[in-house]
């Protein structure tokens, strides 16, 4: 057992990045890329909007983070949560976000603080992913795969978060981490409620700026049926298979969609487009951590 998990926290990387490039083989060798293109050509003023939700997406994350952190400046939480945007993107980690949030607040408000802080807005997050998102999966799943299946996915699924659960209860910063979160979250329950209902809404603007994407495609699906979906994709996507969940959320994207009859190459052009446009929207946390003061 000590042994798969030397290799595996040993060549992660190596297995994320060829996980990655299996599933975007598979994804570009199962859809034309040809028939994909002429879609994204088919752009228009809604993609504007699009990049206005992600700023006002950004400032209910920082009105989030910041119940955790009310001594420290809104602008302050805002940039930094941008630059750490950056970092989740362009490095092989979205870790590397909440790497440089500790590391940009820890003189002004203490180690301790911001790592209590950086967690639980992570956890609160992760809240409204998994509640609706759970539900959505376990009622798509008995409907298009067998019960063998959904069982083995089960099993498979859990038995690997719970190996990795025993084995990092053993380790000192798992303890010290666990210790830390458990006392600032008995101790600002109220401010963890509140903020699991930001993430509501922080949830319901991605699923928007989707529902937007599939609009400007020429699609009208309805917003609750793409808030649901939009969850589970959300929550796939925190399974560490690949870097930066490359091919992963394009593939399940494409698989989810068609469950409501979008053609994969649609929801391809509409993965690409949006990892796109992510990545220019996140680049300008780069401008601002190169001009910070």
């Amino acid at each position: 057992m000590k042994s798969v998990f030397t290799f595996l926290k040993r060549y992660r990387w190596y297995l994320k990045g060829a996980c990655a490039i299996i599933l975007l083989t598979i994804l570009v060798s199962t859809i034309e890329v040809s028939v994909v293109l002429p879609y994204l050509i088919q752009v228009n003023y809604i993609l504007a909007f699009i990049f206005s939700l992600y700023v006002v997406s950004l400032c209910l994350g920082t009105l989030r983070w910041r119940l955790f952190l009310p001594k420290v400046s809104f602008q302050t939480l805002f940039v930094t949560a941008w630059i750490g945007n950056f970092f989740s993107n362009f490095l092989p980690s979205s870790i590397g976000g909440d790497s440089y949030r500790v590391l940009a607040l820890r003189e002004q408000v203490g180690f301790r603080v911001v790592t209590s802080a950086v967690f639980l807005d992570r956890m609160a997050g992760v809240v409204p992913i998994v509640v609706v998102g759970m539900p959505t999966l376990l009622l798509l799943l008995p409907q298009y795969m067998s019960g063998l299946y959904v069982m083995i996915i089960i099993l498979v699924t859990g038995s690997i978060g719970w190996l990795f659960y025993t084995r990092a209860r053993r380790t000192t910063w798992f303890q010290s981490v666990m210790f830390r979160v458990t006392g600032a979250l008995m101790g600002t329950s109220r401010l963890f409620i509140y903020a699991s209902l930001i993430s509501i809404g922080y949830l319901a603007l991605g699923a928007l700026s989707l529902w937007l994407y599939y609009h400007m495609f020429g699609y009208q699906l309805p917003f609750t049926t793409v808030f649901g979906l939009y969850a589970v994709l959300q929550l796939v996507e925190l399974l560490p298979i690949s870097i930066n969940s490359l091919g992963v959320r394009e593939g399940t994207l494409v698989f989810l969609f068609s469950l409501v009859g979008v053609p994969a190459e649609v929801s391809l052009g509409i993965a690409i487009l949006s990892r796109l446009v992510l990545l220019t929207q996140t680049a300008i946390g780069g401008v601002l951590y190169a001009f910070r003061p």
